[in-house]
């Protein structure tokens, strides 16, 4: 991927709006993305806790990633979508980070717009890797749930709610050594 200076640091959401919009142009010409950027909304969350970024799209009903749509066929409605960024992951982690962020739901914007769906699988990865795009985005917010593998003690996972791990942790392996897992909580109002 061509280096792309990241020439602003927003200091509001609105301003991270603008600048993602910006960015996203560049990004969409530097890397010959085949996304139409007037079929994207954009959005920022202040909510969010768990990722940095989405988008958020209407599937068209049997879409999959890897059979394009005959888009003359599908109402347009399935090929528009939203992206959104996270506040708070933009704040913890700077404007480089929320860069790399907005490059993975580019990715995503693409496939929406060729497939009617995304997904993380082998074509998604390689797309990304083109563009420098991670595949997960760093913790911004501190997880009430740690899984461990019994074994090494490794953390294994974070979880923000009671999932089924957490409730049940003795169905699950570790994937360091298969070993069992153990849960944590953490105090996190004190």
């Amino acid at each position: 991927m061509p280096t792309l200076p990241v020439d602003a640091d927003p200091t509001t959401p609105d301003q991270l709006l603008s600048w993602a919009e910006s960015y996203a142009a560049r990004v969409v010409d530097a890397c010959d993305l085949s996304v139409d950027l007037s079929l994207v909304e954009w959005d920022v969350s202040k909510r969010a806790k768990r990722r940095a970024g989405a988008v958020l799209s209407t599937p068209p009903p049997g879409a999959e990633v890897g059979v394009p749509v005959d888009w003359t066929e599908t109402p347009e409605r399935h090929r528009r979508c939203t992206v959104r960024l996270t506040w708070a992951a933009h704040e913890t982690h700077g404007v480089e980070s929320t860069a790399a962020v907005l490059r993975h739901e580019l990715v995503h914007v693409e496939q929406v717009q060729r497939f009617g769906t995304a997904d993380h699988g082998p074509a998604f990865r390689e797309r990304a890797a083109d563009l420098d795009a991670p595949r997960h985005c760093e913790p911004f917010t501190p997880a009430r749930y740690l899984l461990h593998c019994r074994e090494c003690g490794d953390v294994t996972a974070r979880r923000h709610r009671r999932s089924k791990p957490v409730r049940r942790p003795e169905r699950y392996r570790s994937g360091c050594c298969s070993a069992p897992l153990a849960v944590e909580e953490r105090d996190l109002d004190g």
